[in-house]
């Protein structure tokens, strides 16, 4: 990270210092024993009892926030470090890459890479930005479809960049490196592919283990041997180029599987563990020196980093971290460094009395009810809709003053989250009419007070078709979560299920500003029904941002739920509360339902296939299965494990012929990092890969396609009818 972040890292920051001390306590520490550079090293301050290593405090600096002007980021996607000292952070929400200059601050958002937009829009050249990395004068970066090298950008106007499309393609790489000849390393889940500078394929390395490894990361050593990380062993597994395995490093130390990882000159390796999200330090004999950061979301701390950047000759390393989304960069010098933020923090969408995350959700009878929440600042106290039904007519021609304009009022509450208070409010619209579309807004009533004028369906009564998306766990990676929403919008569904897990905090509301503004066009017109996953943490920050039919017994409200849907009744229940609370309610919703079609849709799922967790939860079988069997539940849609998972029909645990059981579909591929899935006797097809799904009804057929990330169909299944014991 050369002249500029050394000046930064030696300057005082804006208001905003980290002692030596506060830093310790944050679980912050320096590699000692390791070769140093001409930088003076602390004295050693430290013990870490549990290794016994003598470790001294390290300083960060954070870089992140939300915004959309020059040097404002929404979302954290690779990062590389050029050799002039900028810092490139990809923004794959915004589409672009911001640079910064340490010692200026943020620098104007150049437009040299042509495109950085929403693979939705045709004609953009760069998609989504999967890795990238400085050689020289050139960046390279992959996207979806192609490696380009690109030109250090120099005055106004876009760089020419140069793309290649190597043979087996780059939908799978996770990582790029660049040799000292321009040699093109590209590391996918099974190994390393090795090209000319031109994208010639030339040779290949599989990495090899008991089980697939997964490879996440990979470094360059000065011995020229390859460190490679990976999602499935806990050591970091050291190849030559010529593919053979040279050594393991970290076996017995590293407690979790291993992700990010970089390689200084000396041969020191730092690699984050993922059981307690800390970097582990190991000199270049292999032995243990000691770790850097914590689990958790202060500074020195992160909850995921799967990308480490090792400036060599400054001994600084940059980690982005996206679930915190930051960036945060450490001196391994020792140098006391002060602290401040690199990035405007700067709210995704307007903080005033002018409404915000608004969201639709369906009524228990989803042909007539309409609910509706938003949040604002917390002075306004105005709560209420203006609807009309549109008739053929333009949204931009509605005359809010007509006598056919309806007023409903509905109720707020202040709530103070993390980055201070805000206004959360609710209404309910009632006796609308089935199959009818229509123009509203919301707000306060004040003049400046009004949310922009929007649009809503209801369904028919008995629709002679339904449409309905299903997707889950979306998490932290922003730009995979708006490429596979508005994706399944698209489809013009009457409503999107979500399995949980939207956010990786939920009881953060820096997390929620990204997640809503990915979605925000398809939230104001489209019913999106949730149900709680883990990473909610049943913070106030979901169940303000959403309002759910409320048709459970008290103090289970919204927490469970049910709402019909033309021949459809639907069901959420959740998976994160006491379930024997919900099990009574939910044998009686089912008793009382008389529609053909019953789906239940929850967030830890009774049957899946993960590599670690095995089959499912026993705790979700027992509560309800046997409920889901007795009263015909046709399918269960789950979440919590990121792939795609059907099972066969199962009933008491064993496989059935189709028609004499539930299906149990796991759908967790809308954002968060991928698992492993390692299919059993449930399985009937399983992928790990980005996904959702799309659920037709017509009549008595019901289809279900399930669609990668891509666009290309992964899956295509039809959902027969499964009869109750009990007459419906």
């Amino acid at each position: 990270m050369t002249r500029s972040l050394r000046i930064f890292l030696s300057r005082a920051g804006d208001r905003v210092s980290l002692c030596l001390t506060a830093i310790a306590l944050a679980g912050m520490f320096l590699l000692a024993g390791c070769r140093e550079t001409d930088r003076p090293a602390v004295t050693v301050t430290t013990v870490d009892a549990q290794n016994g290593v003598r470790i001294a405090s390290m300083p960060a600096v954070m870089v992140g926030g939300f915004g959309v002007g020059a040097g404002q980021v929404q979302s954290i996607g690779p990062v590389a470090v050029s050799d002039d000292g900028h810092l490139y952070i990809a923004d794959n929400t915004q589409r672009r890459i911001t640079v910064i200059a340490a010692e200026t601050g943020p620098l104007p958002t150049r437009s040299y890479l042509p495109g950085l937009a929403n693979p939705l829009v045709p004609g953009d050249t760069i998609h989504v930005v999967r890795a990238m990395e400085w050689h020289g004068p050139t960046l390279y970066l992959v996207d979806r479809a192609r490696i380009w090298a690109i030109p250090r950008p120099g005055g106004s106007g876009a760089a020419q960049a140069r793309a290649m499309e190597p043979e087996g393609g780059v939908a799978d790489v996770r990582d790029i490196e660049v040799a000292a000849d321009g040699s093109l390393y590209l590391l996918s889940e099974r190994g390393i592919r090795i090209l000319s500078p031109s994208g010639i394929l030339r040779d290949s390395i599989v990495v090899r283990g008991e089980t697939p490894p997964r490879c996440v990361a990979f470094s360059f050593g000065p011995d020229s041997n390859l460190y490679i990380s990976t999602r499935s062993l806990k050591e970091v597994v050291v190849y030559n180029r010529s593919g053979q395995l040279v050594k393991r490093i970290g076996a017995g130390t590293i407690g979790g599987e291993t992700r990010g990882i970089a390689v200084d000159q000396f041969g020191n390796v730092f690699v984050r563990d993922e059981k307690d999200a800390a970097i582990r330090a190991f000199s270049a004999d292999g032995m243990y020196r000691g770790k850097i950061g914590a689990r958790g979301s202060g500074p020195g701390q992160m909850l995921s980093a799967e990308q480490l950047v090792l400036d060599r000759g400054r001994r600084v390393l940059v980690v982005p971290d996206p679930t915190n989304y930051r960036v945060q960069v450490f001196d391994l010098t020792g140098r006391r460094a002060e602290a401040r933020d690199l990035v405007t923090h700067t709210p995704a969408f307007e903080r005033t009395r002018r409404p915000y995350h608004i969201t639709l959700g369906m009524g228990v009878d989803a042909s007539t009810q309409l609910q509706i929440a938003w949040k604002t600042t917390s002075d306004a106290t105005g709560t209420m809709a203006v609807y009309v039904p549109l008739d053929g007519a333009h949204p931009s021609d509605v005359d809010w003053s007509a006598p056919l304009v309806k007023t409903a009022r509905g109720t707020s509450t202040t709530f103070v989250s993390n980055i201070g208070p805000y206004r959360a409010h609710s209404v309910a619209l009632t006796a609308l009419e089935p199959g009818t579309r229509y123009a509203y807004r919301v707000g306060d009533g004040s003049s400046d007070g009004w949310s922009e004028t929007n649009t809503f369906s209801t369904p028919p009564a008995s629709p002679d078709s339904l449409v309905v998306a299903i997707l889950g766990d979306s998490r932290n990676r922003m730009d995979v979560w708006g490429n596979i929403v508005n994706r399944a919008a698209a489809f013009d569904p009457a409503f999107i299920v979500t399995t949980g897990d939207l956010v990786s905090n939920g009881e953060d509301f820096t997390h929620w500003d990204p997640w809503f503004h990915e979605a925000d066009a398809v939230f104001r017109k489209t019913p999106f029904m949730t149900t709680p996953g883990n990473h909610e943490r049943e913070s106030p920050n979901y169940y303000l941002s959403f309002e759910m039919p409320r048709n459970a017994p008290p103090g289970l409200q919204e927490k469970c739920f049910s709402f019909d849907v033309g021949q459809t009744h639907w069901i959420s229940l959740n998976t994160q509360v006491d379930m024997a609370s919900q099990t009574a309610w939910l044998e009686e919703d089912l008793k009382k339902t008389t529609k053909p079609w019953v789906f239940v849709f929850l967030h830890r799922p009774a049957y899946a296939a993960h590599a670690s967790r095995g089959d499912g939860n026993q705790d979700v079988r027992d509560a309800w299965c046997g409920l889901f069997e007795r009263y015909g539940v046709d399918a269960v849609w789950q979440g919590h494990d990121h792939y795609y998972h059907r099972s066969k029909p199962v009933r008491g645990g064993e496989i059935v012929p189709v028609g004499q059981g539930p299906v149990y579909i796991t759908t967790g591929g809308a954002g968060a990092p991928l698992y492993q899935m390692k299919p059993n006797r449930y399985t009937e097809v399983g992928e790990t890969t980005d996904h959702f799904c799309m659920m037709t009804l017509r009549g008595n057929h019901c289809e279900v396609v399930v669609y990668r990330a891509d666009g290309s169909v992964l899956d295509r299944f039809a959902v027969k009818d499964f009869p109750r014991v009990t007459a419906r």
